[in-house]
C-alpha cells in the first residue's frame, strides 16, 4: 500500500538532533524499473539541498569506473533501481527508511548491516591441545587425491571478501591475482587485521614452493578484496559482490557474517545481490556457517545461493559442544574442518598461524571454496547451481558420528575427490514451496524440483516432518523420469501435512525431502512458515497472495507479494467490505494507519492451486455469513475470478451492501488514473505506460443497484482521503455513492466496486467479479468478454436430460403426461407461452380432451455452491393430449419467444428460423423510463442470449424482416 509523499519533501527533512554525532549509517532502497530514472534525475537535482543529516545517492554510479575482466558480463540495468541513505544517526536512519517506504514505487527499504569474521583465536600456551603444525584437514577432504585428478588453473579465480590481507607474504604472491582492491576505501590499500591472510593461505597458499603450507586451490587464482573501512563502520558488501563480478571470479568466499535476529531479519537486498551473482554472473557462492555453537541461521549463509558451511573437527564430529564452536541447523550444506587450522599468518611475510591457535568456520569456507574452483576447472560446461549441487551429492556422510546433529551439518563431510571422480551424481532439488489449505488443518504441500546433473529414471520425493507440530497425511508423490536440468512440479494433492491445533502463533517447521531414483538418493529440506501462512494462486501469467481471513493481494515479503501480473506487481493491498449501515459495517481492507481491518472470522476454509474457498462470520454479529471463492482458470490465464455469496440468518427480509476494494499499484507511478467504464460493468486504473488493472462486475442476483468508487488517495479533487485512516463513514460513503474518475501525474488511486442486495429471509445473494489486467482499454474489455463467457459456462446448471417426445397415458379414468427430468434435482417446468407451469424434480400434466401435440420446455434450477444460473431450455413434445385450456398446438408457438420471464438475469431470444424469413436482425434494450441500454446489430437472424442484467423492468424491441416485436422483460 502506497502513500503520497513527495520525494523533495522526503530527502530534505532534516534530524537536527542527530547532526552532531560523526559515525554514518548506512541503508538501501530499491526503486520500480519505471521510477529509476526520476530518482535519478531528483537525486542529482536536490543534492545541493540535502542536509547534512540525511543523504540519498545513486548506489553505483562508481561501478562505470571500474576496470572490466574480458568476456565479463557488464552490470545489468536493475543495479540502477538501488540508491543509498546515509544518515548520521540510526534513529534517523530508521525514519527515513519508514518513510521511503510509503512512496510509490519503492520495493523496498532497508538498512545496510555490517558483518563480523568468523574465528576463535586460543592462546597456543594454555591450550591442552597441542596439535601439530600440519594441514591435517587436507587429508580429510581427500585434497591429495583430488589434486592427483584436478589442480586447477589460473582462469578460475576465487574471489575472498574479507577485513585483511598481508599481499606480500611468501606463500601468497604465487596464486595472487593483480586486481585486489579495496572497495570500502576505493584504494588498493588491503591492510587489516589478519583474518583474511588466514583465509587465503588455506584457498590459495602457493603450492611446490618449498614453503609453508599448500592452498586446497592449488594453481587457481585468488582475488583479495577488503570490504570494511578503516574505522570498522562499513562493510560494502553488495561493492564487494559486484566488484568480484567485474573481474571474472569463478568463485566468492565470505568468511564473515551476522546473526539473523527480529531487529535484523533477512535482507531482500541480500538475497537479491546474491541471486544476481548466481543466475546473471553465474559464480558460485561460499560462506561460513557461524561460530555461535547453535542451531540458528546467519547470513549470507542462510541464503539458498549459498553453500553454508558448518566447521567439524578432525573426526568428523561438530567442532565444539552444545552452545560452541560450528554453529547448525537444516539449512547447512556441506561440512569442513574448522578447528585447529594451519594456515599463513599477518606478522611479516613468512609467517604462520600454529595450528592449536585458531579455529571458525572463516577457516572451513575456504576449503569448500576451492574444492568448487577445482570442480569449475574440471567440469568447465557446469552452471554455478551444478557445481554447488555436486560438491553437496558428493560429501561424505557424517551422521553417524553427530547423533545429536544429523542433518543439521549439511550432506556431510566435503570430498572433493569424490566431486571430481563420481560420474552418476544425483542430485534433485526442492524450491518455491507452497501450501494450500485442505480444511480440518490439512495442506497440500506444493513445491518445484529441478534435477541439476545426470539424467535421473524413477524419481520419487518422500517427506517427513520434523517439527512436532506437523504431521504427515501423504508422504510420497512420484515424479517421473527427469532429464538434465528440467524442472517438475508436485502432482496436485500428492503431499499431504496436517497442522496441530496447538500450534505455536509464530512457528517455523522444517520438512525433510528424500528424493530417490535408479541413481542414487539425495537428501534436502524446506522450510515453512505457518505464522502467517498466505497461499497463493498462480498461472502463467498471475500470482495472487491472501489469506484465509478475507484479506486479498497480501504483500508481506519475502512471504507474499500482493498481485503480480507477468512478475510485475499490480496491487500491494485489497479486500472487501460489508454493510449494512454505516454503524453496520465489516471489512477486511486496508486501515492505511499501518494495519488490516480483521472484521471477520474464519470457520472454515480449503484450496487447490487454482481455487479457494473460505466461509467468514462478521465478529460482532450472528446474522450474516459471506463464502468467499477466490479461482483461476486456464482457459482465460491471468484473470483472477472473485465471487461472494451473503447469507441472510434472519428471520425478516434484509439490504446489505457488499464491495470489492483494490489498492493499484501499478508500475509507471509518473501517471496514475482511475475511471469507470459503465458499457462494461468496469473500474480500471491505468499508468502512463500500458499498464491496465481492473475490476469487472460478471453477474449478481438480487442486486438493487452497483456503485463504483475510485479514490484519490491524498484526499485531492474532492475524494474521500484514505491516507489518514480508511474510517468506516469513508467506507460507506463510498458505497452509497459514485465517484466515475481520479488520479493524474503522480497520483495514488484506488478502486472500490459495490453491490446492493436485497436478500429474503434465511436466504442468499451473491456477486461474481472479475480482477482483469491488460495493456490497453479495449484489450480490457476484450478480456472482460472472455471472462463473462467463461463464468457463465462455468456456473450454469448443466442441461436437464429429458426425452424429446412423452405420450399421454391413462390411470384410473385419468390422462396423465409426466416429465421426468435427470441431471439435477430441481427443474423449471414452462408452457410454450413461456410462463412457468411448475417446478420441483419432476412433473405432472393432466388433461381431459386430445389435441394433436403440446409443448413443454425444461429448465435446469439446481442451484448449489457451484451452479449459480439456471441452464438453457429443453423441449418436450406431449402427444396424445387431451385438449384443455392450457394446452397449446404447434401453431400456436410464436415465432420469436423471450424466455425465462421473470429472469434471474440471463434471458433467451428464442428465434424459429424456419418461421422467420432469412435476413438482418437488429435489436434494442430500453429501460422503463425509455433510456437506451443496449442494442446490436447482427447480420443473420439467430437465437441469442442477453446476460447480466441488473434486477428491474425492462423492454426488448426486434426487427426482423420488416417486422417489429416488442417484449416486457422483468429480472427479479
Amino acid at each position: 500500500m502506497k502513500r503520497l509523499l513527495t520525494f523533495v519533501c522526503l530527502v530534505c527533512f532534516c534530524v537536527p538532533a542527530f547532526a552532531q554525532e560523526s559515525v554514518w549509517f548506512y541503508g538501501v532502497v530499491k526503486v520500480s524499473p519505471q521510477l529509476k530514472q526520476q530518482w535519478l534525475e531528483k537525486t542529482q537535482s536536490v543534492q545541493r539541498t540535502q542536509s547534512s543529516a540525511l543523504q540519498i545517492t545513486p548506489r553505483y554510479a562508481e561501478q562505470s569506473q571500474w576496470r572490466y575482466a574480458p568476456a565479463v558480463k557488464r552490470p545489468p540495468a536493475v543495479l540502477e533501481q538501488f540508491f543509498t541513505v546515509k544518515t548520521q544517526s540510526k534513529q534517523a536512519l530508521q525514519v527515513a527508511l519508514d518513510s521511503l517506504r510509503r512512496l510509490p514505487g519503492v520495493l523496498y527499504a532497508e538498512p545496510l548491516y555490517n558483518y563480523q569474521p568468523l574465528y576463535v583465536p586460543n592462546d597456543p600456551g594454555t591450550n591442552s591441545a597441542n596439535a601439530p603444525n600440519y594441514q591435517y584437514y587436507l587429508e580429510k577432504i581427500k585434497a591429495f587425491e583430488a589434486w592427483d585428478i584436478e589442480q586447477g588453473n589460473p582462469s578460475v579465480v576465487i574471489a575472498i571478501i574479507d577485513y585483511g590481507f598481508r599481499l606480500t607474504h611468501e606463500d601468497l604472491q604465487g596464486n595472487l591475482h593483480p586486481a585486489y582492491y579495496d572497495v570500502a576505501g576505493n584504494d588498493t590499500n588491503l591492510s587489516g587485521i589478519y583474518h583474511g591472510t588466514v583465509v587465503a593461505g588455506v584457498s590459495s597458499a602457493t603450492p611446490d614452493n618449498a614453503k609453508g603450507i599448500a592452498g586446497v586451490g592449488f594453481h587457481c587464482r585468488y582475488l583479495p578484496i577488503k570490504a570494511i573501512s578503516d574505522d570498522f563502520t562499513y562493510f560494502n558488501f553488495d561493492g564487494a559482490l559486484l566488484y568480484a563480478a567485474a573481474q571474472g571470479a569463478s568463485v566468492i568466499n565470505m568468511s564473515f557474517g551476522r546473526p539473523i535476529t527480529p531487529t535484523e531479519p533477512e535482507s531482500e537486498f541480500e538475497r537479491d545481490l546474491l541471486r544476481l551473482m548466481v543466475d546473471y554472473y553465474d559464480i558460485v557462492l561460499v560462506a561460513a556457517g557461524g561460530n555461535s555453537g547453535k542451531d540458528e541461521k546467519w547470513s549470507p549463509a542462510v541464503y539458498p545461493e549459498v553453500i553454508a558451511v558448518p566447521g567439524t573437527n578432525a573426526n568428523d564430529q561438530k567442532w565444539g559442544g552444545w552452545g560452541s564452536g560450528s554453529t547448525f541447523g537444516y539449512h547447512m550444506d556441506v561440512a569442513a574442518p574448522a578447528q585447529y587450522i594451519y594456515s599463513t599468518y599477518n606478522r611479516h611475510d613468512s609467517d604462520y598461524y600454529p595450528a592449536t591457535g585458531i579455529s571458525g568456520t572463516s577457516f572451513a569456507a575456504p576449503q569448500v571454496s576451492a574444492a568448487a574452483a577445482l570442480v569449475r576447472a574440471h567440469y568447465p560446461g557446469l552452471n554455478a547451481r551444478q557445481v554447488m549441487a555436486r560438491l553437496m551429492a558428493t560429501a561424505d556422510n557424517i551422521d553417524a558420528q553427530n547423533p545429536g546433529f544429523i542433518g543439521k551439518l549439511g550432506k556431510g563431510r566435503l570430498n572433493i575427490y569424490r566431486a571430481l571422480t563420481e560420474t552418476q551424481v544425483f542430485a534433485v532439488t526442492p524450491s518455491d514451496p507452497i501450501l494450500y489449505a485442505l480444511g480440518n488443518e490439512h495442506y497440500a504441500l506444493h513445491m518445484k524440483h529441478t534435477n541439476l546433473l545426470t539424467p535421473a529414471t524413477h524419481v520419487q520425493v518422500h517427506i517427513n516432518s520434523l517439527s512436532p507440530y506437523v504431521n504427515v497425511i501423504a508422504a510420497t508423490a512420484n515424479i517421473g523420469d527427469m532429464t538434465t536440468l528440467e524442472s517438475k512440479e508436485t502432482p496436485l494433492g500428492a503431499l499431504v501435512i496436517e497442522r496441530t491445533g496447538d500450534i505455536p502463533a509464530s512457528h517455523t517447521a522444517y520438512i525433510g525431502i528424500e528424493y530417490t531414483a535408479d541413481q542414487g538418493i539425495f537428501r534436502e529440506y524446506v522450510e515453512l512458515r505457518f505464522a502467517p501462512l498466505y497461499p497463493a494462486l498462480f498461472d502463467k501469467r498471475l500470482t495472487f497472495w491472501y489469506d484465509t481471513k478475507g484479506h486479498l493481494a497480501v504483500y508481506d515479503y519475502p512471504y507474499s507479494q500482493g498481485m503480480r501480473f507477468n512478475d510485475t506487481t499490480y496491487a500491494r493491498a485489497g479486500g472487501f467490505v460489508m454493510a449494512v449501515s454505516q454503524d453496520s459495517l465489516w471489512s477486511t481492507v486496508p486501515d492505511y494507519v499501518g494495519g488490516m481491518n480483521n472484521d471477520f472470522e474464519e470457520t472454515a476454509s480449503w484450496s487447490a492451486p487454482s481455487a479457494m474457498y473460505t466461509f467468514l462470520q462478521p465478529t460482532a454479529t450472528s446474522a450474516y455469513t459471506v463464502t468467499e471463492r477466490l479461482y483461476l482458470d486456464s482457459l482465460v490465464p491471468g484473470v483472477l475470478f472473485q465471487e461472494y455469496r451473503v447469507h441472510n440468518r434472519q428471520l425478516f427480509a434484509d439490504t446489505v451492501r457488499l464491495g470489492l476494494f483494490y489498492d493499484f499499484d501499478l508500475p509507471n507511478v509518473s501517471l496514475q488514473q482511475c475511471a469507470v467504464d459503465t458499457a462494461v460493468s468496469m473500474i480500471y486504473a491505468r499508468d502512463g505506460s500500458g499498464h491496465y488493472a481492473a475490476i469487472a462486475l460478471l453477474q449478481a442476483f438480487r442486486q438493487i443497484d452497483t456503485t463504483y468508487y475510485a479514490f484519490d488517495v491524498d484526499g485531492s479533487n474532492g475524494s474521500l482521503a484514505l491516507n489518514d485512516g480508511f474510517s468506516a463513514a469513508d467506507m460507506w460513503g463510498a458505497m452509497t455513492s459514485n465517484r466515475l474518475q481520479a488520479g493524474g501525474n503522480n497520483a495514488n488511486v484506488a478502486a472500490l466496486a459495490s453491490i446492493h442486495f436485497s436478500i429474503p429471509a434465511q436466504d442468499s445473494a451473491w456477486v461474481a467479479w472479475a480482477v482483469l489486467s491488460a495493456p490497453s482499454h479495449d484489450s480490457l474489455r476484450t478480456l472482460y468478454g472472455l471472462a463473462r463467457e467463461r463464468f457463465l459456462a462455468l456456473r450454469t446448471c448443466a442441461l436437464p436430460q429429458v426425452p424429446a417426445v412423452v405420450e399421454v397415458h391413462q390411470t384410473d379414468a385419468v390422462y396423465l403426461a409426466s416429465i421426468v427430468p435427470s441431471g439435477g434435482y430441481h427443474f423449471n417446468f414452462y408452457r410454450a407461452d413461456s410462463s412457468l407451469y411448475q417446478s420441483g424434480a419432476a412433473m405432472v400434466y393432466v388433461v381431459n380432451t386430445f389435441p394433436s401435440e403440446t409443448f413443454f420446455f425444461v429448465e435446469n434450477a439446481s442451484y448449489d455452491f457451484n451452479h449459480l444460473l439456471p441452464s438453457a431450455w429443453q423441449r418436450v413434445a406431449i402427444v396424445g393430449v387431451p385438449k384443455s385450456p392450457t394446452a397449446i398446438e404447434a401453431a400456436q408457438v410464436p415465432a420469436v419467444r423471450l424466455y425465462p420471464n421473470p429472469s434471474r438475469g440471463v434471458v433467451r431470444i428464442e428465434v424459429d428460423t424456419n418461421r422467420i424469413q432469412a435476413g438482418s436482425m437488429q435489436w434494442w434494450l430500453y429501460a422503463y423510463d425509455g433510456r437506451l441500454l443496449r442494442q446490436a446489430v447482427l447480420s443473420r437472424v439467430e437465437s441469442f442470449y442477453l446476460h447480466g442484467l441488473p434486477q428491474g423492468a425492462y423492454v426488448l424491441q426486434l426487427s426482423l424482416s420488416g417486422e417489429m416485436y416488442y417484449f416486457r422483460l422483468l429480472v427479479e
